[in-house]
């Protein structure tokens, strides 16, 4: 999308309206093909639960749904002994435990990072190419740093509510600023850097100087 000048970014009413239109979109795409985008997910967030704690067994990594909500649902059991709290916790082949997300919470950094590149213009019509290109490590870097750790979270927090009531728990705390907002910031972020380092590479270097005599 370019300006009235090619260079000129919009003002503010034009910028307002190309955020409604891709608002619009990335819903439309997320209502339509979210629930398989999640699915396509979920080896790479089960592969990088089992990275961060070896723990936890996992059983059942699906999609399921709790009420009107489509959920990644996870079931694991313990695979070796866990200490909380001066407790220890053995492994027990009938002892399971199950731990919800929200498929829309998985989806909403995705779809803030979309919507913005989406509707904030280029000054040059290769940066969109060059904008996918960036997006795809981006996106797959919001997908680890959000649903594993709150899966992982909601686990831990299982057993910290008996054994550890109270205690600072650096997952818990991160849990929660993704739920209070870090979501969509991590998508912003995430936009912003895409659309700061597609317009770098897409300026031609000016040279300056003269090139001496030989």
């Amino acid at each position: 999308m370019h300006g009235p000048t090619g260079n000129a970014w919009p003002k503010p009413p034009e910028l307002a309206l190309r955020l409604l239109l891709a608002t619009l979109l990335v819903l439309a795409l997320a209502q339509g093909i979210g629930r398989e985008a999640a699915q396509a997910m979920l080896p790479l967030i089960g592969h990088t639960l089992s990275w961060l704690d070896d723990h936890y067994r996992t059983v059942a990594l699906t999609l399921g749904t709790e009420g009107a909500d489509s959920v990644v649902r996870l079931r694991v059991t313990l695979a070796r002994p866990l200490l909380v709290g001066g407790h220890l916790i053995l492994p027990d082949a009938r002892g399971w435990g199950e731990v919800t997300t929200p498929v829309g919470k998985l989806l909403q950094p995705l779809l803030v990072l979309l919507g913005l590149l989406l509707a904030w213009p280029v000054r040059r019509r290769r940066e969109w190419p060059l904008r996918l290109l960036l997006a795809a490590p981006i996106a797959l870097a919001l997908v680890l740093l959000d649903t594993p750790f709150a899966l992982w979270s909601h686990l831990w927090d299982l057993h910290a509510h008996v054994y550890e009531p109270g205690r600072f728990s650096p997952l818990l705390t991160w849990t929660r600023l993704l739920d209070g907002g870090g979501r969509l910031l991590l998508g912003m972020l995430g936009a912003a850097a895409i659309v700061a380092l597609a317009s770098r590479l897409c300026t031609p270097v000016r040279r300056t100087g003269a090139a001496a005599a030989p």
